[in-house]
C-alpha cells in the first residue's frame, strides 16, 4: 500500500453517528468504504437476505432462521456470528486487513464501522482512528458491537446538533488531513449564513 494512502477509522456503537461522520468528511476527498461490505455480502448468500437486511438498522433488526446454528437471531447478530467465524479462522483483524489491502494507491478513505481490535491494524497502516459517543443512545450489548479504547486516537462526543458534530469531526481530523481547519471553519459558517438569508 503506498505511503501516500489515508484512512480514517470511525468506532462508535450503532447508532452513534459513524455514517454521519463519513459524509461529514467526503468534501475534502475522504471516500466513505463499507469495510464490512465481503461480510454483508457472504451474511446475503448464506442466509437469502437482501441488501437493506444486511446494510440498515430496520433490517438487520430482522429476525433470521439459521439451519447451521439450528435457532433464530436478528441479522445483526446473523452478521456479528458469520464475522466472528471468519476472523477464528484468519485472524481477529481479518475483515479490517482485507480492506485495507484493497485500498488504492493515493486514496483517502474511511471505514465505518471499525470494531473490536481492528482500529490498532488502521494505525499500523497508517491510519487515523476517532470514536464517536452519543449519550442520547444506548451502547450495544453485542460482543462484536465493541471496540478497543486504546486503538482510538481522538473521541467525539456526539451530544448535540449535526451542525456541531460536523464541527467536532473535521476538527479532529483535519491536521491528519493536512486541512486548515479555522479557514474551512470560516468559510464554512459563511456560506451558512449566506443560505440562510436567501431562505
Amino acid at each position: 500500500m503506498s505511503a501516500t494512502v489515508k484512512i480514517i477509522g470511525i468506532c462508535g456503537h450503532p447508532q452513534h453517528g459513524k455514517s454521519t461522520a463519513q459524509r461529514f468528511l467526503e468534501p475534502f476527498g475522504v471516500q466513505a468504504v463499507d469495510d464490512s461490505e465481503p461480510l454483508r455480502r457472504l451474511t446475503m448468500e448464506r442466509y437469502g437476505l437482501t441488501w437493506d437486511d444486511v446494510s440498515t438498522q430496520e433490517g438487520k433488526a430482522k429476525l433470521v432462521s439459521r439451519p447451521d446454528y439450528g435457532d433464530t437471531v436478528t441479522v445483526r447478530q446473523a452478521l456479528g456470528d458469520l464475522g466472528k467465524e471468519y476472523e477464528t479462522e484468519h485472524g481477529p483483524n481479518y475483515w479490517m486487513e482485507r480492506a485495507i489491502a484493497s485500498v488504492a494507491p493515493g486514496s483517502l478513505v474511511s471505514f465505518g464501522s471499525v470494531r473490536m481490535g481492528q482500529a490498532h491494524a488502521i494505525r499500523a497502516a497508517g491510519g487515523f482512528v476517532i470514536a464517536l459517543l452519543d449519550p442520547r443512545r444506548p451502547n450495544s450489548t453485542h460482543d462484536f458491537d465493541q471496540y478497543d479504547p486504546d486503538g482510538v486516537d481522538r473521541w467525539v462526543l456526539n451530544d448535540a446538533t449535526l451542525w456541531d458534530l460536523e464541527r467536532r469531526v473535521v476538527g479532529n481530523v483535519a491536521e491528519y488531513l493536512g486541512i486548515d481547519f479555522r479557514e474551512y471553519w470560516k468559510q464554512r459558517q459563511q456560506a451558512e449564513m449566506a443560505a440562510s438569508y436567501i431562505a
